[in-house]
């Protein structure tokens, strides 16, 4: 209920109890006296004090008008209880004023209107009885209202600390749900780092392993390229070895068997030995210098004329004809003393020995004749220079073909010259050498031909060839040809 109902109420019975109580007098006294007081009611709201204290002077001025005929407490109960459960509770006042009224309301009975102490008392002991058992309860619904506020205060208070609670606790859940989610997090972090670093580890194992196989064929090219480099040099070795061997001891025939008839010629074979020996001797020192430095000395391809001069120089009838870019053209035979020009082929008559009639139209010939030895018969025609029946001459740089075709060239006429003054017993030896697109090399003898040689040099050859990405074939019908095809 709001304080304006409970005024309000307070009012009503208050104006009632006393209209219906104050006597019969009721226009001069009750009905005035009901208004008033109801009034009071009402202007206690603001002072409750003074209300109190103007009801209690006017219910005293009624009945000692004698306008009323009702009690000197009870109508004023109301006024009492106001100021009891009022914004400012007054008891202890409240029960002094009380006293006062009762003891005024006493003395008025006894001594004012004459009436006798059993009936003053009898007229306002039950107003007093009245009054206190208003005020107890008054007070007493005073006391369980506070007691039933501060109940529901407290029971608001443990609301309010058990929402605190359950807030705090949402909160600690809360804090607990991030706590976990952070060290879930953690460990979602901690797992990913696992399989990074689990990653990195197989991308190390991976790389090492790579490693190890790029060692493994870098070892295994390191022994490739040393079995070639082994290779090279027994070629290396072979071809210079072999050619110088090969010129060397036809010379030395040459001079063994010029020795008692021709001395001059024998001589001079006997220096062309020497200056063959030379060559080669500084062509091993050379190598053996590689060897020992770890170097390669820059390649220049072999001198064509200067390889078919050293074998024309032995005493066959040696030809070379050359075209193409830049290459010599014509036929490169010689009269005179730098060469020899024969009459006819040379050709065994035994087992091993060779017979042969070796003219020359110059100052140095020879004629074999023989089964081991040899006859010579040495006449020289003309001078001491030298012609080709050609149209030009050599252009060693070759053109526009590249420098491994130009020393597969010089290397595949070398050997094919060696094999001819070693195994073939020729008199004539033609070598053609194309330069082009297709670089074409040719030697031709006219030797006992046969099967090719066995031994390092032919396949030597043949590998040189095919590591550039050509062909070379041998015919051993009617002489010896070796004939090899090279892209340029």
């Amino acid at each position: 209920m709001t304080k304006t109902k409970m005024v309000a109420a307070f009012a009503a019975v208050t104006f009632i109890a006393v209209l219906s109580g104050s006597g019969d007098r009721l226009t001069e006294g009750s009905l005035p006296l009901a208004t008033w007081l109801a009034a009071l009611v009402w202007a206690q709201v603001r002072w409750p004090l003074t209300g109190l204290v103007a009801g209690i002077c006017s219910v005293v001025a009624m009945r000692l008008a004698e306008l009323t005929t009702g009690g000197w407490l009870w109508p004023v109960t109301l006024l009492y209880v106001s100021v009891v459960i009022g914004p400012r509770p007054r008891l202890r006042l409240v029960v002094g004023i009380a006293a006062v009224h009762a003891v005024w309301a006493f003395n008025l009975e006894w001594t004012v209107l004459q009436h006798s102490a059993s009936r003053a008392i009898a007229g306002v002991g039950p107003d007093v009885l009245w009054l206190t058992a208003a005020l107890a309860v008054t007070v007493a619904i005073g006391s369980w209202r506070q007691w039933t506020q501060a109940t529901i205060q407290q029971q608001r208070a443990e609301a309010e600390q058990q929402r605190a609670e359950i807030q705090q606790q949402r909160a600690e859940a809360k804090q607990q749900r991030a706590e976990a989610e952070r060290q879930q997090a953690e460990i979602e972090r901690q797992q990913a780092e696992a399989e990074r670093q689990r990653a990195e580890i197989q991308q190390q194992r991976a790389e090492a392993e790579q490693q190890r196989s790029e060692i493994e064929r870098q070892r295994a090219e390191a022994e490739r390229q040393r079995a070639e480099e082994r290779l090279r040099v027994a070629r290396e070795v072979h071809d210079t070895v072999a050619h110088t061997l090969a010129v060397v001891g036809v010379h030395l025939n040459v001079a063994a068997d010029a020795l008692d008839s021709a001395p001059e010629e024998a001589r001079a074979a006997l220096r062309l030995a020497q200056d063959v020996r030379r060559r080669a001797m500084g062509d091993l020192s050379s190598l053996v210098g590689v060897l020992r430095e770890d170097l390669r000395p820059t390649a220049e391809p072999l001198d064509l004329e200067a390889l078919v001069a050293q074998v024309r120089a032995a005493g066959l009838d040696a030809r070379l004809h050359v075209d193409g870019g830049g290459g010599a053209h014509g036929d490169a035979r010689t009269h005179g003393d730098a060469g020899a020009h024969r009459d006819a082929g040379a050709h065994r008559d035994g087992g091993g020995g060779a017979r042969g009639d070796a003219r020359t139209h110059g100052d140095a010939g020879a004629h074999r004749d023989g089964g081991g030895g040899a006859h010579g018969d040495a006449r020289t025609h003309g001078d001491t220079g030298a012609h080709r029946d050609g149209d030009g001459g050599e252009d060693r740089d070759g053109g526009e073909v590249p420098l491994p075709v130009r020393l597969a060239v010089g290397l595949i006429v070398r050997e094919a010259l060696t094999n001819t003054v070693r195994h073939a017993a020729a008199s004539t030896v033609t070598v053609e050498v194309h330069y082009g697109p297709a670089t074409r090399v040719t030697v031709i003898d006219d030797g006992r031909g046969s099967t090719a040689p066995a031994g390092h040099g032919l396949t030597g050859m043949r590998e040189r060839v095919e590591a550039l990405g050509g062909r070379l074939t041998t015919d051993g019908a009617g002489g010896f040809t070796v004939h090899a095809t090279i892209p340029s």
